[in-house]
């Protein structure tokens, strides 16, 4: 009977486990972005703020609009602003702090990303932001609907 009785508890014990850690395995799951190619001439005014080094630039594609940020002269990032905490609710997306320009916050749920590695450094969300692939031909940046992280 004890034998039993320390299955069942075992098998619960799991099964608790399992069920509270059902909200984190929820932020696996973001909303697919289409989009096609993006193509930026990086010599017209608008992109002028990712003409040195920590500029950044936002706009409208993705799922809740991408950031562009330069990490340095041949490396640009193509981040997306859904930010991976219950990426299903109203105003889940991120924007770059002001104050710390290093910094993505999402003001919804209080997650704090790093740039340009887009870790979180304060939760509740636990995986990174998603990035698109970005490719750099002389002046012209070219995102690509493909996430390399």
């Amino acid at each position: 009977m004890k034998r039993i009785m320390r299955r069942v508890v075992y098998f619960l014990s799991i099964f608790i486990v399992a069920t509270a850690c059902s909200d984190n395995l929820q932020q696996d799951q973001l909303p697919p972005a289409t989009f096609n190619e993006i193509i930026i001439d990086l010599n017209l005014p608008q992109y002028r703020d990712l003409a040195s080094d920590g500029g950044y630039e936002s706009i409208a594609n993705g799922v809740a609009g991408i950031i562009i940020y330069r990490e340095n002269a041949s490396t640009y990032h193509a981040i997306e602003q859904n930010c991976t905490y219950l990426p299903f609710e109203a105003g889940s997306s991120v924007f770059v702090d002001k104050n710390n320009p290093i910094l993505l916050r999402d003001a919804t749920c209080g997650s704090i990303f790093n740039l340009p590695d887009v870790f979180p450094s304060r939760g509740p969300a636990v995986i990174p932001l998603r990035k698109y692939k970005t490719i750099l031909t002389g002046r012209t940046l070219t995102i690509i609907n493909e996430q390399i992280n």
